[in-house]
């Protein structure tokens, strides 16, 4: 589920994916908790897994884009301002995606766009272009079965860093840090253990600082105790 103000009347809208029936609804909100109006129906991927919601194109207005697992998707969609989307293009990301996150990789001040590959053990990046698109993928290759993504400047050297969550080893789920070079492009710094059922990563600090730290010389592989990256599976 994605929540944003589609029509710009101030008040939130979503839009809710029902994977079993592969659809995306889009419902206007009236501040009532009700959101009584049905703006729109669109058929997704018959396994969607998520969907977000930021402006692609850069004209104001707030645009969608949903991971499909099957077929190994992601579906942009572009708003119009009033509450209308349309299917605007299908990316094609590596086999078995269960996840996107959208963040500006490459300092142009354009959204791009990751998603985790659980089959294909990769993430693919998609970097938003000039003519509101976006470009083919890069692969990268964090581990074994991605499942979750986060991104943030983890080292603070002006330059988003992404943390991807591992899981398909049993009872091995591992977070693995890829420092990013400020043009889009990664390389995997270090894995830690932390869990058997690595799902979803969010980012923070825990000393006070409002700096996200990171064992820096950790060996990769090196079980993690205490954590201030962390990674836990959705409640």
């Amino acid at each position: 589920m994605a929540v944003g103000d589609w029509n710009g009347d101030l008040k939130p809208d979503v839009a809710v994916l029902n994977g079993a029936q592969g659809n995306m609804v889009i419902l206007l909100g009236d501040l009532s908790g009700r959101f009584p109006t049905t703006r729109q129906t669109f058929a997704v991927g018959a396994a969607s897994k998520q969907v977000i919601a930021g402006d692609w194109n850069k004209d104001g207005k707030l645009d969608l884009a949903v991971v499909n697992n099957t077929p190994s998707t992601v579906q942009i969609f572009r708003g119009d301002g009033t509450g209308l989307f349309s299917l605007s293009s299908t990316l094609t990301t590596g086999s078995g995606p269960l996840s996107v996150i959208a963040a500006d990789f490459n300092a142009d001040t354009r959204l791009d766009l990751a998603t985790a590959n659980s089959v294909a053990d990769t993430v693919s990046v998609f970097l938003g272009n000039t003519s509101g698109g976006f470009n083919a993928a890069t692969t990268l290759s964090p581990g074994f079965g991605p499942r979750g993504l986060a991104a943030a400047d983890i080292n603070k050297d002006g330059k988003l860093d992404l943390l991807v969550t591992l899981g398909k080893v049993s009872q091995e789920g591992q977070l693995a840090l890829m420092t990013g070079n400020g043009t889009g492009g990664f390389t995997l710094l270090n894995t830690l253990f932390v869990g058997p059922a690595a799902n979803a990563a969010a980012v923070g600090t825990s000393t006070g600082t409002g700096i996200p730290t990171w064992p820096r010389r950790a060996t990769p592989g090196t079980r993690c105790r205490s954590r201030r990256a962390s990674a836990r599976p959705p409640s």
